[in-house]
């Protein structure tokens, strides 16, 4: 958190997009964060995270709050996990290659022999998944831009809507 404190206070950074994963809890990561906000002057921050992801406007006397500031708590603000969690829901459940993923993942872990900790399930079918496309090895982002998942999702359009308000971007 030390980092969040570090870009608040920079001079350079007009607005600042917080992107964190929930891991284990969506409201102990925002209390962490908000914890890190308040530290460096933040007040009346809301006590759970925002659905939509949280937008502060500039209003402080402090010069270095002068910034718009966002948080999105991944992968929904709301629920435990992580960035992979909304990459997966952006595939389709007929996607018979994400069924696959999610299949050998699962029967490594029912066998032992997963090397990854139950936990990260999510990542190693992510990974796996796009392992297997016509570009093996593209991240995730890249993904996204190649069009192979439906960004016409709910839960990708909130996200996007919020990093549109944070950046002053055009619909």
């Amino acid at each position: 958190m030390r980092d969040i404190r570090a870009a608040i206070k920079d001079p350079d950074i007009t607005n600042l997009g917080i992107v964190v994963d929930a891991d284990d809890s969506a409201e102990s990561t925002w209390q962490s964060v908000r914890a890190a906000l308040e530290k460096t002057g933040c007040a009346n921050l809301p006590t759970q995270p925002e659905p939509n992801g949280l937008i502060l406007q500039p209003s402080s006397s402090l010069p270095y709050l002068q910034k718009r500031i966002g948080v999105w708590i991944m992968p929904d603000n709301q629920s435990p996990r992580a960035i992979e969690d909304l990459f997966l829901q952006l595939i389709s459940e007929e996607n018979y290659h994400l069924q696959r993923a999610k299949a050998v993942v699962a029967e490594l872990i029912a066998e032992g022999q997963n090397l990854f900790s139950k936990t990260s399930s999510n990542k190693a079918e992510t990974h796996t998944w796009l392992a297997w496309q016509e570009e093996p090895g593209k991240s995730m982002g890249l993904a996204i831009k190649s069009n192979w998942l439906n960004t016409e999702h709910p839960l990708a359009a909130r996200f996007a809507d919020w990093f549109s308000r944070l950046f002053d971007l055009e619909g």
